[in-house]
């Protein structure tokens, strides 16, 4: 192997580890004062005493960062051949995704909107799953990029905690910690996704260290999916927790089961005027029938259904502005930028065959999954494959009253394991197709 290939797997390692970083910590702004509305997301600002023409922003636009990264992977694929595609398996259930979206997008009567608000990052993201592929067939690679990806959540959420001892909290919601994800449901349902990961690898013998940094990380990212107030997070997060415990420790998962009820009973019995916070999201557990998120969200999945109804096939374009903005549609419009639900949320995008492929895809994820954590061999993989399990159950239950993948930063998360996971099934396939080095 040249010197030459060498130093360029650096650069695109580097390229691909930067992308990871600043989509998961956030916007950073040095010298560079930008106002925050309702709706961004939080931004980290410095100041540089002397150095006022160093003025930049970074990891507020992540397609930017992600752009850069495929450039650089798509010139190498040209003298590299590592770097081109290998099949994994999981490829045609990702191009059907990706297909069925653009004849949803060509077929929309509003492809401008539908282009900035969904399909434009979608094309993005698939590419990005296939440059993670390709990419981080190495072991090492992969364990680089988890390690700052896991490093990137921990600040974000040490910021977000620091933020909330200071009164700082998400806009428009009380007493609820502010995250690199915006609205503390994205947050939750992130923190879901990647929660269970970050604990997986306790249950397979690693390094000391590992045992040290998943110890840690669970005692940051548990407090901060707590102080979410996320209902949603809550229980999604349960459940992909009690998958973890129920591998190997099932009476943990029933005592842990035993001690949630113990504490509801608790709360509902309580009988004071001032509660915390805390105790309000929990008792209106006991309220759903007439909690008014709830009746909101029934009131928006009627909407989708009808929206559903109008173009029942291919739907009315990939992205999350329709569901407002579709200056055609017969249905009254509810005050929503979403149904609250992916699964009608992908089914008013991109019609019942859509969806169909989507769920296709997720079946393909946790086939896959599956399949290495029982082939493969050492503690990474196996860590890799359970949390994803877990994580992805969770999160997949939670879409069921959110939609989180419309969020880019959290949509890149799941493409990213998806991808690392593609990456170990195509080294299992052809493992002669990696150089050494």
């Amino acid at each position: 192997m040249t010197s030459f290939k060498i130093h360029y797997r650096r650069l695109l390692l580097a390229l691909v580890l930067v992308a990871v970083f600043f989509t998961v910590l956030g916007r950073i702004s040095v010298n560079r004062p930008s106002g925050i509305t309702d709706a961004a997301l939080p931004i980290l600002q410095l100041e540089i005493a002397g150095a006022g023409r160093l003025a930049f922003s970074i990891g507020g636009t992540i397609d930017n960062l992600i752009l850069l990264a495929l450039a650089a992977w798509l010139l190498g694929c040209a003298w590299d051949r590592s770097l081109r595609p290998s099949r994994s398996g999981m490829e045609p259930a990702v191009l059907a995704y990706l297909g069925v979206s653009a004849l949803s997008f060509l077929f929309s009567p509003h492809r401008a909107l539908s282009w900035e608000t969904g399909f434009r990052t979608l094309v993005v993201q698939v590419a990005w799953f296939f440059l993670i592929l390709s990419f981080l067939r190495d072991e090492g690679r992969q364990k680089a990029v988890l390690a700052t990806l896991f490093f990137a959540l921990s600040l974000t959420v040490a910021a977000g905690l620091v933020m909330y001892g200071r009164g700082e909290f998400f806009p428009r919601t009380p007493q609820r910690i502010w995250l690199s994800f915006g609205h503390p449901n994205s947050a939750g349902a992130a923190l879901v996704l990647l929660i269970p990961g970050a604990l997986a690898p306790l249950l397979f013998k690693p390094p000391l260290r590992v045992k040290l940094f998943s110890g840690l990380a669970a005692l940051l990212l548990l407090p901060a999916a707590f102080l979410t107030f996320s209902r949603t997070a809550w229980i999604s997060l349960l459940i992909g927790l009690g998958i973890l415990a129920a591998r190997h420790r099932v009476k943990y998962l029933g005592a842990g089961i035993l001690l949630v009820a113990l504490a509801l009973l608790l709360v509902f019995n309580l009988d004071t005027d001032s509660r915390p916070f805390w105790f309000q999201r929990v008792e209106s557990f006991a309220d759903w029938r007439t909690d008014q998120n709830i009746l909101d969200r029934l009131a928006f999945w009627e909407q989708g259904f009808q929206m559903i109804r109008e173009r029942p096939l291919l739907g009315h374009g990939p992205g999350y502005g329709l569901f407002v903005d579709e200056p055609d549609s017969a249905t009254p419009m509810v005050s929503s930028a979403a149904p609250h639900n992916f699964y009608i949320s992908q089914a008013v995008s991109a019609g019942a065959l859509g969806l169909g492929v989507f769920l296709w895809l997720v079946f393909v994820i946790f086939r896959s999954a599956r399949r290495e954590l029982i082939r493969g061999d050492g503690w990474f993989g196996k860590s890799v494959s359970f949390g994803l399990i877990a994580g992805l159950t969770g999160f997949l239950i939670g879409c069921l009253a959110d939609d989180p993948l419309l969020n880019e930063r959290i949509s890149f998360l799941f493409w990213l394991l998806a991808g690392i996971l593609a990456a170990r099934l195509a080294e299992r396939r052809s493992p002669a197709a990696m150089e050494n080095g």
